[in-house]
């Protein structure tokens, strides 16, 4: 049985058996859902799934279908393939919606106490949790970001996948920008920063009216046992709704749960890149656990699976083949030239449905757009975006672009954002054109390069329409048949 202990409203198990014991596994988090406008209009941030086109499969043709938005609530979800998945997925408890500061730490606390039970001391637990612009700065990092502006006398926003750390050290917790991220509006005064301490204990002696909004979040963060754990808090990639393509569509039918654009799906393996060659993104070993989570929303989980794409193409195995074009083969690859399929070495299911994630992202983008004509024009769009080329403090241009392009030429840039773009959406391309559009999220049991599409080879599923025009058919040619004799 389990036991629950209540102190100061933040909830501690102690448990007989460990309840979240699969590291291959992205959990969804409650209360760390994008805030919604008053009437809920904004169905962008309305939790949906694709229309079925047959078991374990979605029509990638289709619109997402409105009676499904409701359908991953409650204490069932997973038991729901689709909700989960194929068991991908694991929802924490059933609460969807934002909350407050105090309560949605209760939940982030309590979760990585159950996660780190019976973990040994010496291993390092990461936690890498996906959220949103408003509920990061309104709910997740509320108190840290008061007290930063006490100190500072300035707002700040937070870029597309900019990521945050909470550590524990021997001073005590601090919180620090990791990566500061891919701003979308000029106007906006970002976090800026890499591997910079932003807040901590030796930030108390300069404002002490700045302190008691810190000391808050610290006596929520002291609630977590094993003070061997990282918290790394991580915005989305460039999404549908955001500039500068803004497909939000009508204002009385919005476009629901929007995907990643393929420059956010590229903006989120550099992300994952970043972590990886500054050690914080590792390789499970016994030294580190890693846990992905983030919330209901497609974008959140895309971003948080494609870390994991970063870790598989930087892996040693990757680093060990031979690339016909190099003549070094101890260079390291990166995810700024390696845009297609990356090998699955670790996270087997989680790295299968980051496949089926960053297709069904372009495939939709491509429904969207009207078609492939109009699909290649967006993303001309968001290769050419002018914010991919600042090179200013919080220059995006360096980060999106590999070494051999040097100085930003403006040129080379655009040449290679738009071929990387383009080779990131090329598999959903060629399906599109060919008119496969019923995808697989069936991913436990593949062992293929690829997501096998239910359309080829044998195995369909004949529904009902189908069986009654193959009776149609029949009838008629006996009928032709009885006619000629």
């Amino acid at each position: 049985m389990n036991t629950i202990k209540k102190l100061n409203s933040i909830y501690i198990y102690t448990m007989s058996q460990h309840p979240f014991p699969n590291s291959d596994k992205l959990y969804i988090l409650p209360c760390i859902q994008e805030k919604q406008a008053t009437g809920g209009m904004d169905k962008e941030n309305i939790p949906g799934r694709p229309s079925s086109c047959f078991q374990d499969a979605v029509d990638v043709s289709k619109k997402m279908n409105n009676s499904l938005a409701k359908m991953c609530v409650g204490t069932k979800m997973n038991n729901n393939t689709l909700c989960t998945y194929d068991g991908a997925l694991e929802y924490i408890g059933n609460k969807r919606t934002s909350c407050s500061s105090e309560i949605v730490w209760n939940y982030i606390t309590d979760f990585i106490n159950r996660r780190n039970y019976d973990q040994k001391p010496e291993t390092t637990k990461n936690f890498f949790i996906v959220s949103h612009h408003n509920t990061l700065k309104q709910s997740i990092l509320a108190n840290i970001l008061k007290a930063q502006k006490k100190l500072t006398k300035e707002k700040f926003h937070i870029a597309n996948c900019s990521c945050f750390m909470l550590e524990y050290t021997d001073q005590g917790w601090t919180f620090s920008i990791v990566f500061d991220g891919f701003p979308d509006k000029p106007k906006y005064n970002y976090f800026t920063g890499k591997n910079k301490i932003l807040f901590g204990p030796t930030k108390l002696d300069i404002n002490i009216d700045s302190g008691d909004d810190w000391k808050m979040m610290v006596t929520w963060l002291n609630f977590i046992q094993d003070k061997k754990t990282k918290i790394f808090l991580i915005r989305h990639g460039n999404a549908f709704h955001n500039k500068p393509l803004k497909l939000t569509g009508p204002a009385l039918n919005r476009t629901i749960d929007t995907n990643l654009t393929p420059l956010g799906i590229y903006q989120a393996r550099v992300l994952g890149e970043t972590l990886l060659t500054e050690g914080h993104l590792q390789p499970e070993g016994v030294r580190n656990i890693n846990t992905f989570c983030a919330s209901y929303m497609n974008r959140a989980q895309h971003t948080a699976l494609e870390l994991i794409y970063a870790l598989n193409i930087n892996s040693t195995e990757t680093m060990n083949v031979q690339q016909p074009e190099t003549k070094s083969v101890t260079r390291r690859p990166s995810v700024k030239d390696m845009y297609q399929l990356a090998p699955v070495i670790h996270y087997k299911k989680l790295s299968m449905l980051e496949r089926f994630f960053t297709d069904f992202a372009c495939s939709r983008l491509i429904r969207k757009s009207g078609g492939l004509v109009k699909f290649l024009k967006n993303v001309e769009k968001l290769a050419k975006w002018d914010m991919n080329f600042k090179v200013n403090e919080n220059g995006t241009c360096e980060k999106l672009m590999p070494q051999r392009i040097r100085r930003c030429s403006y040129i080379e840039a655009n040449s290679h954002m738009m071929a990387a773009l383009q080779n990131i959406a090329k598999y959903s391309m060629e399906e599109w054109d060919a008119k496969r559009f019923c995808k697989s999220y069936a991913i436990s049991n593949q062992t293929s390069s690829r997501l096998k599409n239910p359309q080829d080879g044998a195995g369909k599923k004949k529904t009902k329409k189908r069986r009654r025009r193959r009776k149609k058919q029949k009838t008629k040619k006996k009928k032709r048949k009885k006619r000629k004799k």
